[in-house]
């Protein structure tokens, strides 16, 4: 696929001839980890010895679909036939006309036992002419249970020397999950070759980004410095589609500035443009790391704690604010504007850090709940400042000793009491007119 010079253009002032970081499965850009060898080096000898059934899983944008793509060319290369199915929501009768397209059989009629028959006595060609048919399943973690129940019965087509159709799955962790029901036992005990593709570490993904830039034609990698690929590995979690994603926009973020070399920075808006977990890395988003290991429980038991028992801001005024102080009424009003200025850059952080606490345990659940969480706390952090900024415009016009009532004021406002209390009272969205549904 050709591109315009236009759009190359960012990527030859970095030196290279093209984007090295596009979605699609490029093999020229593959990196192969050890993990990755294994399971394609147990896949090829599964279908050199007939085993029949294979599995291969990972977390989603691990490399499955570049690795099945690899395992077709590799077919391709020792002659043998392979049908490659990558949209698994479909019937039974479905997936058996899409297994049969991909072989290329012609098919005698519509019905079920036309077709099993039809490919019994393709099979049995196949392997006489030494051939050794592979049928690939991509994302199989969406076949329903009777799809997966009839391709165990495809497995029953065998000689005394093995299966005559070896097939691979491949799918997200919820493949696993799938097949440890009871209904899927017979399905599980064929199982001969299992591969799994782990999550890259902080070495795979400095060689990753190193090897992507070297095919595209970068000489030396002076783009991404070190520190910029501990903030990419630590955004992305280890994933190469997210780490793709990410230096991609860097280097467009970096064009657009002039700069040579991407910085931490751009990373950070980048994650944070595409809602992606920016709360290990240092600078201005978090005040307060947020690390796996803090107990998700801890945060229920935060917003399970009576009203009159609220949290205590890590910053009270100290005996020598200048608010405390004689001065006169200008003077007064400058330092006041200062000190709640930063009492306000310091409750925002505080209440970013409660949001970015929630969303440790708003991950266990479903995902679309956690976008509406997202959003209702996009909504309260904007309510939050608005209350605020009445808090400064009254306290403007104040003297010191009546400090300690905003400062009250501003713990109600943060306390989880207050949080409970807003979303349950939250405003319900408008009905779409004529139905029952919300806009």
């Amino acid at each position: 696929m050709t591109t315009s010079p236009i759009y190359r253009m960012p990527f030859h002032f970095f030196g290279l001839r093209e984007s090295p970081f596009h979605v699609s499965p490029d093999l020229r850009y593959y990196m192969t980890t050890g993990a990755a060898q294994a399971a394609f080096t147990e896949l090829c000898y599964g279908i050199q010895m007939r085993k029949g059934l294979m599995v291969l899983t990972g977390e989603p944008g691990t490399g499955k679909t570049t690795l099945l793509h690899r395992l077709l060319r590799w077919l391709r290369e020792n002659n043998k036939s392979s049908s490659y199915v990558f949209h698994c929501h479909l019937e039974t009768e479905d997936l058996l006309k899409s297994i049969f397209q991909g072989f290329g059989i012609v098919r005698p009629g519509q019905s079920k036992s036309d077709l099993l028959g039809a490919l019994a006595t393709w099979l049995d060609q196949r392997t006489a002419a030494g051939d050794s048919p592979v049928a690939i399943v991509d994302e199989a973690q969406g076949l329903s249970i009777r799809a997966l129940d009839e391709l165990r019965l495809l497995l029953n087509m065998e000689t005394p020397n093995g299966k005559l159709l070896q097939i691979v799955l491949a799918g997200q962790p919820e493949l696993d999950e799938k097949l440890r029901r009871p209904q899927l036992l017979q399905l599980r005990q064929r199982i001969s070759v299992r591969g799994k593709l782990p999550l890259f570490s902080l070495e795979q993904c400095a060689d990753y980004i190193g090897i992507r830039l070297a095919v595209a034609g970068k000489k030396e990698q002076d783009t991404f410095p070190a520190e910029t690929i501990r903030a990419i590995h630590a955004c992305s979690g280890g994933i190469p589609r997210v780490m793709n994603l990410l230096c991609e926009n860097a280097l467009l973020s970096a064009y657009a500035e002039g700069e040579a070399s991407v910085s931490v920075e751009m990373v950070r808006c980048i994650a944070a443009d595409f809602d992606l977990e920016t709360a290990n890395l240092p600078g201005k988003f978090s005040s307060t790391p947020i690390h796996p290991e803090i107990p998700a429980r801890k945060v229920l038991d935060r917003a399970a704690e009576p009203r009159h028992r609220p949290e205590t801001i890590p910053f009270p005024l100290a005996e020598t604010s200048p608010l405390n102080t004689p001065q006169t009424a200008v003077n007064r009003a400058a330092a006041m504007a200062t000190v709640n200025a930063a009492h306000r850059v310091a409750l925002i952080e505080q209440l970013k850090t409660k949001i970015e606490l929630a969303q440790i345990e708003l991950r266990k659940t479903r995902p679309v709940f956690l976008v509406k969480a997202r959003d209702y706390c996009r909504r309260l952090l904007r309510s939050f400042l608005q209350d605020w900024d009445r808090v400064l415009q009254r306290a403007s016009y104040t003297s010191g000793r009546h400090t300690h009532r905003h400062e009250s004021y501003a713990r109600h406002l943060t306390s989880p009491a207050y949080v409970r209390f807003r979303y349950k009272n939250r405003a319900a969205p408008p009905v779409r007119p004529g139905t029952s549904r919300a806009l």
